[in-house]
């Protein structure tokens, strides 16, 4: 009992160790892919990908645990040590299966902990019920399956790895084929697919596993001996000369063409699938512009891309693994041939196929650009682009095969590496402005360091060194294209801490004003029309004249004579409808003065608008203070025109003129909402769900020549400078000294740096400024303080 039962706890021994790395190596991969979301800082794609993180976790396990289990073992020769053991082979392909379906259990209990240590404490997957769930774990078994029978049947582990990719997706085959032939005019659930699936992957369980069983049994049982050929030939094979190949002077000398033959003739088929893979994926690519845009085009093109992708990176794999890993190398490194030689020799094949990418994705464009679409504004990637995608994908993947020298690791997890080096250098160059020279330094730092670990590599010396490497390698690549943005960041100036604490110090003097009301109206005339759609002209002239377009006809903000000691929050839609409004009185008037009618409704509106601007200039927002300047500017111009001259005297007109003479009122008011708008900003600087608004203003609306990254880092010290740079204006303009020095701080600090300032909205051209209730009326806040209408609204005064 003794005797069997020891070789039996020392081939699960045996199993369990082989495993454990992979498992490790996958837990560390998707902890680095999680941290690197967060330093992204990309909550809308951990909220909408984040959760398929962990789900690549079991998949990854069960696409390589039959290629550790099984094809290492095979190409250790592994697997005729355990043929002699006193164990049947039953035994043996039913153990690395069980210890693999208990890893894989491990991995599913593993993805439910790292979801819920990014904030989703459901399974993957989970949107479509229980179904969804269930499939996901069968199609992963399923997998399992697969990976197991393509390890059993081939003799290398490499082309079962292949082998494994359109066998994995045999579920999705047969779902869509069925939906395709037999539901064509319904609606099909998410649920009701994920059943399909459940079904079609289960069914497909039972069929892998019976054949991986099969196929293990007959690769542990005794081989068959093969014969000499006999028949009609073997009396030739005794006159047949021997084959002979001249000795060369020098041979070790092993020039870089004996490298490149040895590296195609090691697995040609391999090789030649990869390729053609690749020039499907480029040809792809360059049909993206095509006429062609059907849905199922549109997927073939998708699927033909992310192939090509995956072939690139296991052509990067490729590299140091088969003929190219350490023990194979080692004969090399044994006759004295060069480490950058035998370096050189490896990459030979691999850029060459990139090369011919290159040129199967020149023709595939000059074919699709003729009739291009791209009027329409489809997307076309340059040859740049796909060059660089294709050149990273490899670098990243011929480095991660030989930080890891288990293939199985290496070839799904250099996939996952290489997309997520895409994706940060891409970032990089468009969020972080990282220069192209210094992306281009980076996507070589990963061949760097392979050239300089190979000599190490070929001497199958010890590991650590390489993973040193390897660990320098991954921080400078992740580093260095952020230098000059961080570098950028931290010159970026702010005001001194005692300007900050003077400047705090006096927002905490200024009271309150207390409670808001909000701008409201009813249905304007003109929305009423599109309700009631009059039949004719008759009709739409009586609906016009019963609404008077009036205050009381539109707006509906409370008394505007009792209420006036409440401040009002601006609403720019409801102030544009009632300008124009008043501008159509204000055309009857000049039309024809002597209209009592048409007066007296200007009056109404202009009355109107002075109690609006008097209970804006109450708010504590400085939003607010901007849109109050924009109303009495154009109080102020239209009761400058000449053609209005004599309705001046009237009651309405006078309190206007009283509302926008009243600079002394303006002033403090402007000081107060700058200081209020300021102290609630920075009371909520420590919050981490604030709303980044100041006074009103949001993030998205004010520095948007600055980008986007850099303006969430910066964003404190701008808000700084600009509530500084706004209250030395107010100061400068309300003792009349020249306010030029302050409005060209502030057009640095809010204008892209291509705008001159003559041109920009603080230059001197805002003499000639229109008030605006549109979208960019508030983009630069001060932008209209002490310009030539505030001066005209005191002449109205006097």
């Amino acid at each position: 009992m003794n005797a069997i039962s020891s070789p039996l706890r020392g081939l699960v021994w045996k199993e369990t160790r082989q495993i454990v790395p992979l498992v490790l190596m996958l837990l560390a991969v998707a902890l680095c892919l999680i941290t690197l979301w967060s330093i992204l800082d990309a909550p809308q794609t951990i909220a909408q990908f984040g959760h398929y993180i962990p789900l690549l976790l079991p998949a990854l396990f069960a696409a390589g645990a039959g290629a550790i289990l099984v094809g290492q073992e095979k190409e250790t020769r592994t697997m005729l040590w355990c043929s002699t053991l006193p164990i049947s082979p039953v035994t043996i392909v039913g153990v690395k299966f069980v210890v693999a379906l208990v890893g894989l259990l491990l991995m599913w209990f593993c993805c439910a902990f790292i979801g819920i240590l990014i904030g989703d404490n459901r399974l993957p997957g989970n949107e479509g019920g229980v179904a969804n769930t269930l499939y996901w774990f069968a199609h992963s078994l399923f997998i399992l399956c697969c990976g197991f029978y393509t390890a059993w049947r081939m003799k290398s582990t490499f082309p079962s790895l292949v082998a494994l990719v359109p066998l994995a997706a045999l579920p999705y085959v047969a779902t869509s084929l069925y939906f395709g032939l037999f539901v064509e005019d319904r609606y099909i659930s998410l649920q009701e697919a994920a059943w399909l699936l459940t079904t079609t992957s289960a069914i497909g369980c039972v069929v892998m596993g019976w054949l991986a069983y099969r196929a293990g049994i007959h690769a542990l049982s005794p081989a068959t001996p093969e014969l000499e050929e006999s028949g009609a030939r073997h009396w030739l094979a005794a006159w047949r000369p021997a084959n002979s190949l001249p000795v060369p002077e020098t041979p070790f000398r092993y020039p870089l063409s004996s490298l490149v033959w040895q590296s195609i003739h090691h697995n040609r088929m391999t090789l030649a699938v990869l390729v053609i893979l690749i020039l499907l994926g480029c040809t792809a690519f360059g049909s993206i512009g095509s006429e062609q845009h059907t849905r199922l085009w549109e997927n073939v093109l998708a699927l033909a891309i992310v192939v090509g992708a995956i072939a690139t990176s296991w052509l990067g794999v490729f590299v140091f693994h088969g003929d190219g890993s350490a023990n194979r190398l080692r004969f090399l490194a044994d006759r004295g041939v060069s480490p950058t030689r035998v370096w050189i020799g490896r990459h030979l094949i691999g850029v060459s196929a990139i090369s011919l990418g290159m040129v199967a994705f020149l023709i595939s464009s000059c074919f699709s650009l003729r009739n291009s679409r791209l009027e329409y504004g489809y997307f076309a990637p340059s040859m740049a682009m796909v060059g660089c995608v294709l050149w990273i994908i490899y670098v990243v993947s011929q480095a991660t095969s030989q930080w890891i020298r288990i293939l199985a690791a290496s070839a799904f997890i250099a996939p996952v590496l290489a997309g997520v080096a895409v994706v940060w250098l891409c970032g990089a160059a468009t969020m972080y402005d990282a220069p192209f020279w210094l992306v281009s330094l980076c996507s070589l730092l990963p061949m760097l360091a392979t050239w300089m670990m190979m000599r190490r590599f070929m001497d199958d010396a010890a590991k650590w060194p390489i993973w040193l490497c390897g660990a320098v390698t991954t921080l400078l690549f992740l580093s260095l294209p952020v230098v000059p943005f961080v570098i950028d960041v931290a010159a970026f100036p702010g005001i001194s801490p005692a300007a900050k604490a003077a400047l705090i110090a006096r927002t905490r003097a200024v009271p309150n004003p207390g409670d808001f009301q909000p701008m409201m109206s009813t249905i304007s005339p003109l929305q009423k029309l599109q309700v009631v759609q009059p039949q004719d002209d008759v009709a739409i002239t009586e609906i016009v004249r019963s609404q008077g377009f009036l205050p009381q006809d539109y707006l509906s903000i409370g008394d505007l004579d009792a209420d006036t000691h409440v401040p009002l929050h601006a609403d720019l839609g409801i102030l544009a409808q009632s300008i124009e409004y008043a501008e159509y009185f204000r055309y009857l008037v000049m039309q024809n003065s002597e209209d009592a009618d048409a007066v007296e409704g200007f009056g109404k509106w202009i009355d109107a608008l002075s109690v609006m601007a008097s209970r804006l200039r109450m708010s504590a927002r400085w939003y607010d203070q901007e849109v109050a300047d924009q109303v009495e500017m154009w109080l102020t111009q239209t009761l400058s025109r000449e053609e209005l001259q004599p309705l001046r005297s009237r009651d309405f007109s006078q309190r206007a003129i009283a509302v926008i003479s009243d600079q002394e009122n303006r002033n403090a008011a402007r000081r107060r909402a700058v200081l209020l708008s300021f102290r609630d900003f920075e009371s909520n600087r420590a919050d981490e769900e604030r709303d980044d608004s100041l006074g009103g203003f949001r993030e998205y609306e004010m520095f948007q020549w600055v980008p986007q990254q850099k303006r969430h880092w910066i964003y404190d010290r701008l808000i700084d400078r600009l509530a500084v740079d706004a209250l030395e204006l107010i100061d400068a303009g309300e003792s009349g000294q020249d306010t030029l020095s302050i409005r060209r701080k502030l057009h640095d600090l809010m204008v892209a740096p291509t705008t001159p300032f003559d041109q920009g909205p603080y230059g001197a051209h805002q003499n000639q400024i229109q008030p605006s209730f549109g979208y960019g009326a508030t983009r630069y806040p001060a932008s209209t303080w002490y310009d030539a209408w505030e001066g005209q609204a005191k002449q109205l005064g006097n």
